[in-house]
C-alpha cells in the first residue's frame, strides 16, 4: 500500500544524507534567504531523484496531486524540486482539469527558479495537448499575481515554430509598461527565445513595442543588427 509519507521520507532521507550545510548557505543566500535547503547541487540532486525514482518507482495516478502538494510543504527548496519532478515525468496523466494544480504549485513558495521550469514545462505542455485551455492564458496575464502574469509570457518559451505569435506579441504588449522587474525580464526572455526561430518578427516589434531597457536588451541579445 503506498504511503505519501513514507514515500516523502524516504527522499528526505536520502537528501538529507548527502546535503551539504556550506553549500546550503549559499544557495539560500542566491535566492534571497526564501528558502531552507539541504544543500545539493544540481547535478547530484538530480541524480538521487532519479535513482529514487529507479528504486521506489512514481506514486500511483491517484496519489500523485496529493504527493506533489505534500512535498510542497516542506521548508527545503529541493522538496519543490522533487514535486515538480514528480509533475513533469507523470504530466502524461494529467488533464485540462489539472492547470489547477500546477497554478496552485505557481502560487506557493513561489520564486523564479520554480516559476520558470512550470510554466515552460508543464502550463506549456498542458495548453498544447488541450488547446481549449488557451482562453485560460489570456486570463492568466491579467492576473493581480506577477507569477502568474509571468508564466502566461512563458507557456510559449518552447514552442518554436507552434508559436502563437500574435497572442506572444499581446501579451508582451500588455504587460510592456510594467515596473516590476521580473515581468520586464520575462518579456524580453520570450521575444529572445522567439527570436531564435523568427528573428525578423522580433526585430520588427521591438522597434515598434514601447519597450523597457531591459525587455529590449533581453530580445535583442543574441541577434546581430
Amino acid at each position: 500500500m503506498f504511503s505519501v509519507d513514507g514515500y516523502l521520507t524516504n527522499i528526505t532521507e536520502i537528501f538529507s544524507e548527502n546535503g551539504n550545510a556550506k553549500i546550503a548557505v549559499q544557495q539560500s543566500e542566491y535566492l534571497k534567504n526564501k528558502f531552507d535547503f539541504y544543500g545539493l547541487k544540481s547535478p547530484l540532486r538530480k541524480t538521487l531523484i532519479k535513482n529514487f525514482f529507479l528504486v521506489e518507482g512514481y506514486p500511483p495516478i491517484e496519489f500523485i496531486e496529493v504527493t506533489i502538494k505534500s512535498a510542497y510543504q516542506y521548508s527545503q527548496r529541493e522538496m519543490h524540486y522533487f514535486a515538480i519532478e514528480i509533475a513533469e515525468k507523470q504530466k502524461k496523466y494529467f488533464n485540462a482539469k489539472s492547470l489547477e494544480l500546477i497554478k496552485w504549485l505557481i502560487e506557493t513558495n513561489s520564486w523564479w527558479d520554480t516559476v520558470d521550469l512550470i510554466a515552460s514545462h508543464l502550463v506549456g505542455y498542458l495548453v498544447k495537448k488541450y488547446p481549449e485551455l488557451i482562453t485560460v492564458m489570456d486570463n492568466w496575464v491579467e492576473s493581480e499575481n506577477m507569477w502568474i502574469r509571468r508564466s502566461a509570457l512563458l507557456f510559449q518559451l518552447s514552442y518554436k515554430q507552434e508559436t502563437d505569435t500574435e497572442r506572444l506579441f499581446n501579451y508582451c504588449t500588455k504587460l510592456s509598461g510594467e515596473k516590476e522587474f521580473f515581468i520586464r525580464k520575462a518579456v524580453g526572455w520570450v521575444l529572445r527565445q522567439y527570436a531564435k526561430t523568427n528573428p525578423d518578427k522580433v526585430i520588427e516589434f521591438v522597434n515598434e513595442q514601447p519597450l523597457s531597457n531591459l525587455s529590449r536588451k533581453e530580445a535583442l541579445k543574441h541577434i546581430d543588427l
